[in-house]
C-alpha cells in the first residue's frame, strides 16, 4: 500500500485518502487531511493577525489573559477508562494494528513534531523582533527563505500523522502545545 492510500475502517478494502468515501461500503472517509486543514487555516489567520499588527500595531495593546487549560488536561488524563465505550470488533485489514491502550504516555515521534512546531512558531517570533529591531536587514530575507522551508517541512511532518491512532496522551499533549503556542501569539501586537 503506498503513502495516498489507506483501508476503510468500515469495509477494510484499499482507498484513497483523499476520497470523500469507501467506493465499496460508502462509509466517509473522516481523515482527509482535517488536522492538517485546520492547522494551516490556523497559521495563515496568524499570519494576517501579525501582518496588521505590524502595520497597524503602533501602540502596544494590553495582553489578554490566557486561559489555564490544566484542568482541562487533567480531566482527559483522568477519563482514560474505556469501560464506558461499547466493544466493538475491529474490521480485518493487512494495515498494522496500533494499540492505544497505553494512553499514558505520548508517542516519541509524535510528541518531536509538535516540539518542532513549537520551536517553529518560537525561532519565527524571534525573526520578527528582529525585523522590528532592523526592518532594513538585507539578511532577514534570507532567514525568512529559512524559516518558510522550515514550516513547509513541519506541516509536511504535521500530515503524516495519522490521526486515528492518536492516543488520549497525545490529544492531551497537542492542546498543551497549541496552548504554548498560542500565549506566545498573544504577545505578537507587542512586539516593541
Amino acid at each position: 500500500m503506498n503513502n495516498k492510500m489507506k483501508h476503510c475502517k468500515t469495509c477494510g478494502s484499499e482507498i484513497s485518502k483523499n476520497a470523500g468515501a469507501c467506493p465499496r461500503c460508502g462509509a466517509k472517509n473522516k481523515s482527509s487531511g482535517c488536522l492538517t486543514k485546520v492547522i494551516l487555516f490556523a497559521v495563515i489567520a496568524i499570519l494576517a493577525i501579525i501582518v496588521l499588527a505590524l502595520v497597524f500595531g503602533n501602540e502596544p495593546a494590553e495582553a489578554p489573559e490566557v486561559p489555564d487549560y490544566s484542568d482541562y488536561y487533567d480531566s482527559i488524563m483522568a477519563n482514560t477508562d474505556s469501560s464506558d465505550e461499547p466493544e466493538t470488533e475491529a474490521p480485518v485489514t493487512d494495515a498494522p494494528v496500533t494499540d492505544n491502550s497505553s494512553d499514558d504516555a505520548v508517542d516519541p515521534a509524535f510528541k518531536a513534531t509538535m516540539d518542532s512546531y513549537e520551536k517553529f512558531f518560537k525561532n519565527y517570533l524571534d525573526f520578527l523582533n528582529q525585523y522590528e529591531d532592523n526592518p532594513a536587514d538585507l539578511s532577514l530575507i534570507s532567514k525568512y527563505t529559512d524559516y518558510m522551508n522550515q514550516y513547509i517541512d513541519t506541516l509536511s511532518k504535521l500530515e503524516a500523522i495519522d490521526e486515528s491512532t492518536l492516543g488520549t496522551a497525545e490529544l492531551a499533549y497537542y492542546t498543551e502545545a497549541m496552548v504554548r503556542i498560542n500565549a506566545m501569539l498573544v504577545n505578537i501586537g507587542n512586539i516593541e
